[in-house]
């Protein structure tokens, strides 16, 4: 690729304010910017007829004349080339070249233009510098340091930590750091390790580090979560000690003072001692009568493996909170397994011993006492409470809501309405032609027939968190709670296809077949005060579904309208709304 220049090269490169030269196919120096002087300290005397060669090192010179000036006289450009050139006294500097071969005369040369990039390349090595002697300080520390991403792989380790289990940094990389710790406490530490990288500041966590040999010691830690740019995290950084001669101190202490003091309180009671694993280390006489278990039996074993397996994530919780500090004690009745595999209602009482924080704490302190006959006693109230409440609330006949359930359900649901400024749907429905059904087929027969249309009301209704209830005789009415008077026609709709397509037999109806006629109305209905208006309105509208044919759906809002139709019609004639059976 060629160009021709335009300008000689010597008035170019007296105006351009960039470090240029311009070389012929041999090497050889033909023009020179000002810039490009003063950068290496030459006359233009000194330096036009000389190869450009001449004023690079050794390690330069070869590279540039074996391969990138031919590679220039050939392609017509090359792009971004490092190397060093000389000073006139001497002092190197990097630079990166450019140039593109244009046409003088019947000849080629280059116009390469050059940019100093000496201050870019010393800063690079300062860096390089700065983090070699950073890395021999955390390589050769006492303390035991690492990066681990937020799941626990370890990213680095340096040499303490790795000597701390024996092994090498090397072969550490890779491995998870949960794998060093006891199983017990892996979930725990797992959840401190989420809140470091969720709040982003540094936090402290004492927590067992399994040796070698399999023993756990004490390691006080500080984690703190490295952000990229977009303030991702990209590892959590570690720095431990090991704290076991403090904390075999504290351990004795504590479990000298509360395990005397809770014996002396408690001495009926099931005591016992936890350690940091949930394992008892202490369970008083009392423990076998209650649990079933013999006292060398519990010793040593892990709590969880005596809790009801429904009550096994609420204790969890529990004792974790009393670990981390969240909870200075706890009481409330549990289940525990017995020995024999039945489960045993108790009341526990348990506290941390000392002040703690996640994964630092020394153990847990605690009583049992049976709780099963208390626990009887009040299941069986419980139970009769709930069948006398039921019997109380329920219609006997259809077992949907009674009237005076219906009527505490309607006053509930008619305040949260007008409190939150919510809608309130009511429909009243009944059986088309009941009487003449009854006196056709009997009064048992016409109980079943209530029973199949509460079935349909009750299944229509329950399916959008509605409640039906029976209101007297053949007459039924269902709460809407937030139902629009679309949303509450629709429903209405549903009840009465539901019903027409069972197609039970009825010889005392025009259609031959069981029917209901509804009506309905929406506590946005206009003139609707209180709970009295809304079922007077339903009621009204229901008159107009059964004087209309029957097996139909009407609303209060048309009642409204025909009411001041027929008003205009015959203005002195009232309107007059009966119940037709």
């Amino acid at each position: 690729m060629t160009a021709d220049l335009g300008m000689s090269l010597a008035d170019w490169m007296k105006m351009t304010p960039a470090m240029s030269h311009s070389i012929d196919s041999r090497g050889v120096l033909v023009a020179v910017s000002d810039s490009w002087l003063r950068k290496l300290g030459y006359e233009r005397r000194e330096v036009l007829g000389k190869c450009s060669t001449d004023f690079m090192p050794e390690r330069s010179r070869e590279r540039v004349r074996l391969e990138k000036i031919p590679q220039l006289f050939q392609t017509g450009r090359v792009e971004n080339v490092e190397f060093q050139m000389i000073c006139k006294d001497g002092s190197p500097i990097d630079v990166l070249l450019s140039a593109v071969l244009v046409r003088q005369g019947e000849d080629h040369v280059s116009i390469s233009s050059f940019t100093d990039i000496t201050q870019l390349r010393a800063i690079e090595q300062k860096l390089a510098e700065s983090e070699a002697k950073y890395r021999y300080l955390v390589e050769y520390q006492s303390e035991m340091v690492s990066l681990a991403k937020v799941d626990g792989e370890l990213l680095f380790v340096n040499r303490a930590y790795a000597e701390h289990h024996a092994t090498t940094p090397e072969e550490m990389i890779g491995r998870s750091l949960y794998d060093f710790v006891p199983t017990q406490i892996r979930g725990e530490l797992a959840q401190h390790m989420q809140h470091v990288a969720i709040v982003g500041e540094a936090k402290d966590i004492e927590n067992q580090v399994l040796s070698p040999d399999g023993k756990p010691r004490w390691v006080s830690w500080t984690n703190k979560a490295f952000k990229d740019e977009n303030g991702i995290v990209t590892a959590i950084h570690s720095v431990g000690k090991h704290v076991d001669a403090r904390v075999d101190a504290e351990t004795k202490l504590r479990e000298s003072e509360e395990r005397y003091r809770l014996l002396a309180e408690n001495s009926t009671d099931m005591v016992f001692q936890l350690d940091a694993g949930r394992a008892f280390t202490y369970v008083s006489p009392a423990g076998p009568d209650i649990l079933g278990h013999a006292l060398e039996d519990l010793d040593g074993r892990c709590l969880y493996d005596l809790v009801h397996p429904q009550d096994a994530e609420s204790i969890r919780a529990i004792l974790c909170a009393l670990a981390s500090g969240e909870l200075k004690r706890h009481g409330g009745v549990h289940r525990f397994l017995h020995r024999d595999g039945h489960p045993v209602w108790v009341e526990m009482q348990v506290k941390a011993l000392g002040l703690s924080q996640i994964g630092s704490e020394t153990g847990i302190v605690g009583t049992l006492r049976d709780f099963s006959v208390h626990k009887r006693l009040e299941e069986r109230l419980r139970d009769a409470n709930l069948l006398l409440a039921e019997a109380a609330a329920t219609d006997g006949l259809t077992g949907l809501m009674n009237r005076r359930a219906f009527d505490q359900a309607f006053e509930e649901a008619f305040e949260v309405a007008k409190a939150q400024g919510q809608e309130l749907g009511l429909i009243l429905t009944d059986v088309d032609y009941f009487k003449a059904y009854n006196d056709h087929y009997g009064h048992s027969a016409g109980d079943e027939c209530l029973k199949t249309v509460s079935a349909i009301l009750r299944s229509v209704a329950e399916s959008c968190g509605y409640h039906a209830a029976r209101y007297g005789g053949e007459e039924f009415c269902i709460i809407l709670p937030g139902a629009s008077e679309n949303t509450t026609f629709l429903a209405a709709e549903r009840m009465r296809l539901a019903m027409q397509e069972m197609s039970e037999a009825h010889a005392g109806s025009p259609s031959g077949f069981v029917s209901i006629s509804l009506g309905l109305a929406t506590l946005s209905q206009s003139g609707v005060r209180d709970r009295s208006d809304l079922l007077n309105a339903a009621d009204r509208a229901l008159y107009r579904a059964k004087a209309s044919g029957r097996n139909t759906v009407v609303r209060a809002s048309y009642c409204e309208i025909e009411a001041e139709r027929e008003q205009r019609v015959v203005p002195n004639k009232p309107l007059r709304l009966s119940r037709v059976g």
